[in-house]
């Protein structure tokens, strides 16, 4: 098999994909209840999210292997003629995908709203975005100690922000202050993932971490993610009210315990592995919020 497809294949990743495909659900979800469903434009931003998030998560592996651990590498076997092509495989792929990516956008965008200022907009935001991020991650080594802005800004507006107004406006031609919120909180949810991936970095680099010895560093972690999932909570519930949604859309509060279990259980039990499994099951927590608020609606 080539080494590109192999390369792709090991890129895809479905514990990655939920995030992104909460925001786009999110988007075409609201679109439904103003009237407007387009199941193929649905199914081709679906498809654009899960080739972003790949092109992402090819980036990060090339980030890992050729930059990141650049130096053991070399070590081991100093630039062999097997990994310089596998490099360059990999740099063209991600290009690749990334171009994939932004052209079948801006089509989409052709196609549903017929060259939409604010529509080229989004599109363009998104793919400039998503270039600096791509470009970042083939230069520069992964920080494990601290979170930069550049990390947290992209996951509020790579995979909830943007999407969820992309997918908005390509269904209905309208943006307003509602949706607009809805996307932020969408954002800013995902960087509770961020924080919590950050936790299990600490934790390899300082095995000394515990329940009765939480470093600042640590302790600050766990404060934010409360505080982010408490401003999500409130201002979904405020937009609900001041929107005039439907009650019903406020489902996602069950959602809140499962939230705050995950971050008290890393709190009480800073374990490399545990906090790897708080990872997925907060990745699960962040889609089962977007999904019943989603259901909801339509109820």
């Amino acid at each position: 098999m080539p080494v590109a497809i192999n390369l792709f294949l090991s890129a895809i990743r479905p514990i990655t994909f939920f995030l992104p495909c909460a925001a786009i659900i999110l988007g075409a979800g609201l679109s439904a209840h103003s009237g407007v469903v387009d199941g193929s434009l649905f199914i081709s931003l679906l498809t654009l999210a899960v080739l972003a998030q790949v092109t992402v998560n090819l980036a990060d592996d090339y980030q890992r292997a050729f930059i990141t651990n650049a130096q053991a590498l070399k070590q081991q076997s100093p630039s062999s003629q097997k990994q310089m092509h596998v490099r360059h495989q990999m740099l063209k792929l991600i290009l690749g995908c990334f171009l994939v990516f932004a052209i079948g956008l801006i089509v989409l965008c052709k196609m549903t709203t017929d060259g939409s200022f604010i529509a080229y907009g989004l599109t363009t935001l998104s793919a400039i975005l998503m270039l600096m991020i791509l470009r970042i991650k083939t230069r520069q080594p992964g920080d494990i100690k601290a979170i930069s802005i550049t990390a947290m800004l992209a996951h509020v507006l790579l995979l909830g922000f943007l999407p969820t107004l992309i997918s908005y406006y390509l269904h209905t031609s309208q943006l307003n202050y509602n949706i607009a919120g809805l996307a932020f909180c969408s954002g800013l949810l995902t960087l509770t993932m961020l924080f919590i991936s950050n936790s299990k970095q600490q934790i390899k680099v300082d095995p000394t971490i515990t329940s009765e010895n939480l470093t600042p560093a640590f302790k600050l972690l766990l404060n934010v993610q409360l505080i982010i999932v408490a401003i999500v909570f409130i201002s979904v519930l405020g937009i609900i009210y001041l929107g005039q949604l439907p009650m019903f859309s406020g489902l996602f509060i069950f959602t809140l315990p499962s939230f705050i279990g995950s971050i008290m259980t890393v709190k009480h039990m800073p374990e490399e592995d545990v906090v790897q499994t708080q990872i997925s099951k907060i990745i699960f927590t962040g889609f089962a919020f977007w999904i019943l608020f989603v259901i909801g609606l339509m109820l």
